[in-house]
């Protein structure tokens, strides 16, 4: 894989677990700046993915309200009372 490609997780889970991974490998400070980059970059790329993911998903949740109808997850979803 080269700096300007992205390899696509299979699902958010893996994308998590690699998240995960690159935050431990960056906390031991043993990598080189060079491979900092890299692995700062691929994050940025998989906190993308889990955004889009989780954006996808929060699209799909509806709420019944009292009278029976669907709305979206979203603002406004439960009124204060």
């Amino acid at each position: 894989m080269t700096n300007n490609e992205f390899e696509t997780p299979s699902n958010f889970e893996d994308a998590i677990s690699e998240l995960e991974s690159i935050v431990s490998d960056m906390q031991n400070n043993k990598l080189s700046l060079e491979d900092s980059m890299n692995k700062y970059k691929r994050g940025l790329d998989l906190a993308n993915f889990c955004k889009s993911k989780l954006d996808a998903a929060q699209a799909q949740i509806t709420v019944m309200q009292e009278d029976g109808t669907k709305k979206p997850l979203g603002q406004n979803t439960f009124p204060i009372e």
